[in-house]
């Protein structure tokens, strides 16, 4: 280790700056590199080695530093013997140049951030998230989420994958199952036996409601319609239906319902095949020995109040079902729809339709090999019922290709009529329209040439019928005179 040596004025600048330690001490001093200044610091303050007397200068008489950068042991030539004005500009030189060529360069070119990127609002951000271009995990919401390691985000996303996939089921099934089972006992053990021990009479007197004889009463035949009304139930029959089958639905529908074949139960309500009647010698109802019956329920008590005085499921079904029939529709025929009713406030209803037997659409083409012209023949049924219902301005609101039915001789049916509506208002009916066509299209998204086949045969069918309008509006000697 060599001695240290003294602290002697000298001009080489290697040997009086050996680092960066002496241009902190020279700054930490507060010593300022301008001549004109070095008068205001006392020369006490500086080092031993930089006493020196200040010489004041003028404007004219300035350091003037040559500094070559394109070797490393190159001479200085200045005015001035101050070693941290030198080993500054020396610095300067090394990494950057000189001073002039410093200001004058522009800054680097800096690509723009795309806006998928999660911090491109962010000027200062100078770091592409290319891993975070799909949904975004919970940690990348923290700005802190730039300094981690891609690795670990690999691992972490790795891992709340797994988690997703393996873990959260488990618990998750057990959570919600257990929530229920507590949900259920509590409705089971506590709720439901102090409802029904309060609501006891008046169930007992609803039950003796139907069967008395009211002086309002009503009951009206017709030719093919016949009307049943009191102040607590409305049913709607057809005339040929059997007598006992509308005794059946006027006294208790529920138990006409469980006695027939579940098919479908739920909170919204029930479906199950009944026996109607057999088919006689003039071939009416002769589809009509097994009947489907359908009960809606009563959702919640917002849904019950806003729609009291609005038509019920069952009554959309037998009206625009009968419609549809009318207009040349397939579609089951309706044979009787029931209301529970309290004067003009309507309740739970029933709906009694035919039983369509066959295939719905999508499995019948899953399991059907059919040539074009068939394809064909099936696509422009649909695009005929497809424009009757355009020309009722009906919208059947749950158009799923499923509601579609295809029967054994190949005519195809459209069913479940309950979510059916008349719009009478574009703003309205097109909206409605447009989701229907949606819904249906959907069932064809891996099947392209099977939408396409519908798609062009509801195109075609529009332009005939716009040529038929075209021909009927316009006589021939009304286009003759036109054309002369």
């Amino acid at each position: 280790m060599t001695a240290p040596q003294p602290n002697q004025p000298i001009n080489d600048l290697d040997s009086a700056i050996s680092g960066f330690e002496d241009i902190a001490v020279h700054l930490s001093q507060q010593f300022s590199t301008s001549p004109i200044d070095a008068t205001a610091s006392p020369p006490t303050s500086l080092p031993i080695y930089l006493d020196r007397p200040a010489i004041v200068q003028s404007a004219q008489s300035r350091p003037v530093l040559r500094v070559d950068a394109a070797y490393r042991d190159s001479t200085f030539s200045a005015t001035t013997s101050n070693p941290v004005m030198l080993k500054l500009q020396q610095l300067r030189t090394a990494f950057a140049g000189n001073g002039s060529q410093l200001d004058s360069e522009p800054l680097p070119h800096r690509e723009p951030l795309h806006p998928r990127d999660r911090f491109a609002g962010d000027p200062r951000d100078d770091v592409r998230l290319q891993w975070a271009d799909g949904s975004e995990p919970w940690w990348h919401f923290d700005v802190e989420a730039r300094m981690v390691d891609r690795e670990t985000l690999w691992i972490t996303e790795q891992f709340e994958e797994f988690f997703l996939r393996y873990l959260k089921p488990v618990w998750w099934d057990r959570f919600v199952e257990g929530i229920n089972d507590f949900l259920s006992m509590i409705h089971n053990e506590l709720i439901h036996p102090v409802w029904a021990f309060f609501t006891a009479p008046i169930r007992a007197i609803a039950h003796l409601i139907p069967d008395i004889d009211w002086p309002w009463n009503f009951e009206l035949r017709g030719a093919n319609v016949s009307l049943k009304q009191s102040p607590f139930r409305r049913i709607v029959f057809d005339s040929q239906l059997a007598s006992q089958v509308v005794d059946r639905l006027w006294d208790d529908p529920d138990e006409f319902l469980a006695a027939g074949q579940l098919l479908t139960q739920d909170d919204y309500g029930a479906v199950a095949r009944v026996p109607v009647k057999a088919p006689t010698t003039d071939g009416h109802f002769r589809n009509a020995a097994v009947g489907l019956l359908k009960r809606f329920n009563l959702r919640s008590v917002s849904h019950t109040l806003t729609r009291l005085l609005l038509f019920t499921r069952g009554s959309r079904s037998w009206t625009y079902g009968r419609e549809m029939l009318d207009a040349g529709v397939g579609t089951a025929r309706p044979l009787a729809m029931v209301e529970d009713r309290l004067g003009p406030f309507r309740f739970r209803s029933f709906v009694l339709t035919e039983q369509v037997e066959g295939t719905p659409l999508p499995e019948f083409l899953a399991t059907t090999t059919l040539n074009s012209l068939e394809l064909d023949r099936l696509a422009g049924q649909f695009a005929r019922i497809w424009h009757t219902l355009g020309e009722l301005r009906i919208v059947h609101g749950a158009m799923h290709a499923s509601n579609f039915v295809v029967t054994p001789d190949q005519q195809l049916k459209l069913i479940n009529l309950d979510g059916t509506w008349r719009h009478w208002f574009d703003l309205t009916f097109l909206h409605r329209r447009d989701r229907d066509w949606l819904r249906f299209m959907k069932a064809w998204r891996g099947q392209p040439e099977i939408g396409a086949a519908f798609r062009a045969a509801v195109a075609r069918y529009f332009e005939e019928v716009q040529v038929a309008q075209r021909q009927l509006s316009q006589p021939l000697p009304m286009r003759l005179q036109r054309a002369a």
